[in-house]
């Protein structure tokens, strides 16, 4: 299984980040709850498809709209993921 990374806006659109495929990760919520299972299971679909990498919560425009529990469950669970092998 290839390497999975998360990236900082600043970090996914410089240069020296890009190796292997990185993409814009939309966040599945049904307000006001993360959908965990749905979002580690499209996280799959994406490492499965070949993605290297994903910026979360910086680009699809939900971020603004998630309060502080939100944004850090998203990224735990993205992170957990991460992790995974």
């Amino acid at each position: 299984m290839n390497n999975f990374n998360i990236y900082s806006r600043r970090t996914f659109l410089s240069r020296s980040a890009k190796v292997g495929m990185a993409v814009a990760l939309s966040t599945l919520v049904d307000v006001p709850f993360v959908m965990k299972r749905a979002l580690a299971a499209h996280l799959a679909f994406l490492r499965k498809s070949g993605v290297h990498g994903v910026l979360a919560l910086g680009s699809t425009g939900e971020f603004i709209r998630m309060n502080l529990t939100q944004r850090q469950e998203v990224l735990e669970s993205v992170a957990e993921h991460a992790l995974r092998q």
